[in-house]
């Protein structure tokens, strides 16, 4: 029977200390989840800044392919180039058209030059031929042809059309010739006014085309820019991520600045060895109850009740009596423990006796039986008439009538 007692102790211990490791496996998870609820919420801002950054590339750009674009408007460039290239070929061949033209100006001047010299020439001999004819002047010619009002008229009007008349000959055969060409090369219908407006309208095209060009490459360039901010946001974040997890465990293990949760740590450790020293002595005392730490306040004690289903209650609802027992438990827990590192070979108990039953008091006494035995020295202070008839050696104070005591018993001389 001692035998199994003992290995029921053991595999009571054994369920203390598993109950213990489950106790942590739970907080632990409870931990891992809210660490995963906190690794939630950051994954789910750093979705809405991808959505962001994402309707904002939208609304600048669209839904248009980058590269699609680009091709598109490589193409309109290079066709808007060759109309470019094409009309200024025009407008070269008018230029040198113009050059022509000029040229034929100045030779039509310079024939005009001469044809005045030719005509000062011949002036000259009209007024010889004029002084031949017995005229001292043209005026004297004048008044005996014609009035000289409507001869000057007549000669200024002979002189425009004249002139006029040339200058309508070289006009008529150059555009002659100049439509015969331009004809013949079935280029366009539209002048050359038409063409200068259309090719500044074209060449401000190929300028915006440029510049929306240079624009969206800008913007390419920037998305790209951003895409690889983004990539190493999300590298500093992993890298946060770890220093964070490191930082969580150092916080689990130690907690906040000043300690406190490192001092309860420690102290609950101590707690946990008293808790399971105080358990093995209240199984002797009274199978019905066993000491457990409370869960949401690791330095404060429940008590599992095992005629209850196993309930757990809180040490304030234990009468006086089961207070008493489990105050008298973690009191021999206590000592055990002291016992490892010094000698304590005393215990003094201050009454409590009084609120067992007869049941309850005989376990208490029992115990502590146990305890002298094993070389304890216990000491009682009591009132209770079966306490005095259970303890052999006694100290007994004795009040007098004159307001004094009188100490006696074994010792005391």
């Amino acid at each position: 029977w001692t035998k199994w007692h003992r290995e029921m102790d053991e595999l009571e211990s054994s369920l203390q200390t598993t109950d213990t490791q489950r106790d942590q496996v739970v907080y632990s998870l409870t931990h891992a989840e809210t660490e995963l609820k906190k690794k939630l919420i950051l994954l789910r801002e750093i979705n809405k800044k991808i959505d962001l950054l994402s309707g904002e590339r939208t609304h600048v750009y669209g839904k248009k392919d980058p590269d699609m674009e680009e091709q598109r408007l490589e193409q309109l460039l290079m066709e808007a180039e060759k109309n470019r290239e094409k009309h200024q070929n025009r407008l070269d061949r008018l230029e040198k058209q113009s050059i022509a033209l000029t040229e034929r100006i100045e030779n039509l001047l310079k024939n005009k030059e001469n044809s005045l010299q030719e005509l000062d020439k011949l002036q000259g001999r009209f007024q010889l031929d004029l002084i031949k004819k017995g005229f001292r002047s043209e005026k004297d010619l004048e008044h005996s042809l014609i009035p000289e009002k409507t001869l000057a008229e007549l000669t200024a009007e002979r002189d425009t059309l004249t002139h006029r008349r040339v200058e309508l000959a070289a006009l008529l055969k150059a555009c002659t010739n100049r439509l015969s060409r331009e004809r013949q090369k079935k280029l366009t219908l539209q002048t050359e006014e038409e063409l200068q407006l259309q090719t500044a309208s074209l060449e401000g095209k190929i300028s915006t085309l440029q510049e929306n060009l240079g624009a969206l490459k800008n913007k390419i360039e920037q998305q790209k820019r951003l895409t690889e901010q983004f990539a190493g946001q999300q590298e500093i974040i992993k890298q946060q991520e770890k220093e964070c997890h490191y930082w969580d465990q150092l916080h689990h293990l130690i907690g906040s600045a000043d300690g406190k949760k490192f001092r309860n740590f420690a102290q609950g450790l101590t707690f946990e060895q008293m808790v399971y020293h105080a358990n093995t002595i209240l199984m002797k005392m009274n199978d019905r109850y066993l000491l457990v730490r409370d869960r949401s306040r690791p330095l404060e004690l429940n008590v599992i009740d095992n005629y209850q289903a196993g309930e757990i209650r809180p040490t304030r609802n234990l009468s006086g009596g089961e207070s008493f027992l489990v105050s008298l438990a973690l009191a021999f827990g206590l000592a055990s423990m002291a016992s490892k590192n010094i000698q304590v070979d005393s215990l003094f108990l201050d009454e409590g006796f009084g609120t067992l039953d007869e049941e309850s008091l005989e376990t208490a006494l029992a115990s502590l039986g146990r305890l002298q035995q094993a070389g304890k020295t216990i000491g009682i202070i009591s009132h209770v008439p079966a306490i005095r008839d259970r303890i052999p050696v006694q100290i007994r104070i004795e009040p007098g009538f004159d307001g004094t005591s009188r100490i006696t018993g074994a010792g005391v001389s």
